[in-house]
């Protein structure tokens, strides 16, 4: 699930973290085969590594998607974060805890309420999974049909839609409505001498100076 949510956050692999995940599991499994066979030791010990993968779950589905972030991230987060905690409290429970696990599989209320949280939680990963793949897709076909794939500006469709808009509200309240209109000397030239990438690469630095110069009411 990390490497899943690592993928789709654009993150690179963390190959260093994977490592260190393999080297953590080798080194917990020569413990118990060459010095200790404790069984509180051991589920405490497994219970922690767990649930640091499971934090950096959270961590990495709130990465995933920029501010103000979609529900999605925020129940998939909650999810691995609500396991990190359970499994934290597994470990602390073996470690200080009074009655310490004798059997990996007792029926205990904490034992039950993990076992049952671990039965559903793959489902609503999934589910959460699937949302946050939705979210995304909605908001990469609303840009194609709104913006300029060139520039980022607006497209000549929301243009049209927003132009209506403004004239409607000028009508209603009576207010005054500007339009700028800019045209770019010599255009041609550029794109004829330096050709159509410096061509593109002009209409984007052209749109970037008027996004930066223009008031937020504009």
């Amino acid at each position: 699930a990390l490497r899943a949510l690592r993928g789709f956050a654009g993150r690179r692999e963390a190959h260093g973290s994977d490592v260190a995940v393999v080297l953590a599991v080798i080194a917990i499994g020569s413990f118990f085969l060459y010095v200790s066979n404790s069984l509180p030791v051991r589920i405490a010990l497994i219970s922690l590594l767990y649930a640091l993968l499971f934090a950096q779950s959270a961590w990495m589905s709130l990465q995933a998607a920029p501010p103000p972030r979609p529900a999605s991230h925020w129940v998939v987060a909650g999810l691995y974060l609500l396991l990190a905690l359970l499994l934290t409290a597994r470990a602390l429970t073996e470690t200080f805890g009074v009655q310490r696990s004798t059997d990996a599989l007792a029926i205990t209320p904490f034992q039950s309420l993990l076992f049952a949280v671990g039965a559903l939680a793959p489902l609503l990963a999934t589910f959460g999974f699937f949302l946050m793949v939705s979210e995304r897709l909605r908001g990469e076909l609303t840009r194609h049909a709104t913006l300029d794939a060139l520039t980022g500006a607006f497209n000549r469709r929301t243009l049209a839609e927003l132009a209506g808009q403004a004239i409607a509200q000028s009508r209603r309240h009576g207010g005054g409505l500007a339009l700028l209109l800019l045209d770019v000397d010599r255009f041609k030239r550029v794109n004829d001498s330096l050709g159509h990438a410096a061509g593109d690469e002009a209409l984007q630095a052209l749109v970037e100076v008027l996004r930066e110069a223009k008031r937020a009411e504009d």
